[in-house]
């Protein structure tokens, strides 16, 4: 692989995603030897990294006062690697009859991830983390694909994905230009650049005004513990949904989409069942905030986007608004239509245009650096609900080749915060029910409470 290196200053879309790592779990149905699967993979990503050198990286602090970050690279000094974990005593057959329940895979299988905090001076966090493990049944593998989300997001491991996969099967994915046109990590839609240029002028009260769900002083006083919480997937037959769909519908003025009455669904239910055990959340609104992916806007015929191209929404209604079940199925019905309604409008933005990215990118410029701004219901406190969808990526269609083919399931690793909710991969079935995946973290009294709640029994089957 011809040696490649550069530095790379992480741009405001970047910045404002959390510094964290987020984690995949790809399981692969296959009785090949992980010996071997690991130089597969292994020689996939050395071609994939001479396409986009940039995977080979560290993350840095500018050591500025932006507080920022900084990529830089140089594959002579680090490639990144497949790691070999071994095999887990667990049966891959007995994950599969128990739906894959991410809680079941043992931390040790995964990438040890550090924080910036644990770094010694001067050293970096890599941009990527692999692993994979076998089963004791031979019956299957797993594929831990660790990445930094300030690099990248879940729709830019989406894409990542399938010219990794085409590396792994030897299919030509650039041409013979050394400068291939998807090479770069980012890039700045024209559109997008525009909207920049307009708000660029506006004042730093004008912009948050116009996001509500950042702040740049604490409203409230920090938690000082965490509250613990428990990860579990959710299984919704889609009948269920659709079927509730339909009822909502006739007290509705505008349809709204699938995603969009499941996301009110969650928020009421959720809402519902923390008030069971903490009554006194009655006397504040409810916040929610969703996550929009600005891919939307770019032209069908554009390079892939790898890099954050995410937005945040947020909605508020009073918590008897969002919590109404009395009255009967038409009340009830006529309530959760008003939930989808305030779900629908908190989008309504990012779906129009490219302006609510183009302020947000503004926004960091102001305040000088993604650590002077924070999200003002961040999940990891315990305080908020947060949906992120991923129902439309298309990691379920993407092929490893022969011996292992498509994922078999796709999870992410239990994060143990409390409200935070993924909508994962669909997986499209043709025959039998399909349903719909749902990574939920909560604390263990909200568990409970949810599964005492009617409407909540009845969805899940």
């Amino acid at each position: 692989m011809a040696a490649s290196s550069g530095v790379e200053r992480l741009p405001p879309l970047d910045a404002i995603i959390a510094w964290r790592y987020s984690s995949f779990l790809f399981l692969f149905r296959t009785t090949q030897p992980v010996s071997a699967l690991v130089g597969r993979f292994q020689h996939g990503l050395d071609r994939l990294c001479e396409q986009l050198p940039w995977l080979s990286g560290n993350l840095h602090s500018t050591g500025d006062t932006s507080l920022g970050l900084k990529l830089r690279w140089n594959t002579n000094e680090r490639r990144p690697a497949v790691v070999d974990r071994g095999s887990i005593p667990l049966a891959y057959e007995a994950l599969a009859t128990d739906g894959f329940p991410p809680s079941s895979i043992p931390d040790h299988v995964w990438p040890t991830l550090l924080a910036f905090d644990s770094l010694p001076p001067g050293a970096g966090l890599p941009v990527l983390e692999l692993t994979v493990f076998g089963f004791g049944d031979n019956q299957g593998v797993g594929l831990c694909f660790c990445k930094h989300h300030s690099v990248m997001d879940a729709p830019g491991v989406d894409q990542l994905l399938r010219i990794w996969a085409k590396c792994i099967s030897d299919v030509p994915t650039i041409s013979k230009d050394p400068t291939p046109a998807f090479s770069p990590r980012v890039w700045m839609p024209d559109a997008l650049s525009t909207e920049i240029n307009a708000t660029s002028a506006l004042h730093l009260n004008a912009l948050l005004t116009l996001h509500p769900e950042f702040y740049t002083t604490d409203p409230v006083p920090q938690l000082t513990t965490l509250p613990v919480a428990a990860t579990k997937m959710i299984h919704l037959p889609l009948s269920r949904l659709n079927s509730l769909k339909s009822r909502v519908a006739k007290h509705m003025q505008v349809r709204h989409t699938t995603n969009t009455l499941l996301t009110a669904v969650l928020w009421s239910a959720i809402t519902r069942a923390r008030l069971q055990h903490t009554p006194s959340l009655a006397t504040s609104p409810t916040l929610l905030l969703t996550v929009a992916n600005g891919r939307r806007h770019l032209p069908v015929s554009a390079p892939p986007y790898f890099g954050n191209l995410l937005s945040f929404c947020g909605a508020e209604l009073p918590i008897s608004a969002v919590t109404a079940t009395g009255g009967g199925e038409s009340s009830f019905d006529a309530a959760l239509a008003a939930v989808c309604d305030a779900v629908a409008a908190s989008t309504a933005r990012s779906r129009a245009s490219w302006r609510p990215w183009a302020e947000m990118h503004s926004l960091v410029d102001k305040v000088g650096g993604y650590c002077r701004l924070r999200l003002r219901h961040d999940p990891f406190t315990g305080r908020g609900f947060l949906v992120t969808s991923w129902a439309n990526l298309g990691m379920y269609g993407v092929d490893f080749g022969a011996g292992l083919g498509r994922p078999e399931a796709v999870r992410v690793r239990a994060t143990g915060a409390d409200g935070l909710c993924f909508v994962m991969p669909r997986r499209r079935s043709e025959a039998g029910e399909e349903v719909l995946e749902v990574l939920l973290g909560l604390t263990s009294e909200t568990f409970d409470a949810l599964e005492e709640d009617k409407m909540w029994r009845w969805l899940v089957g």
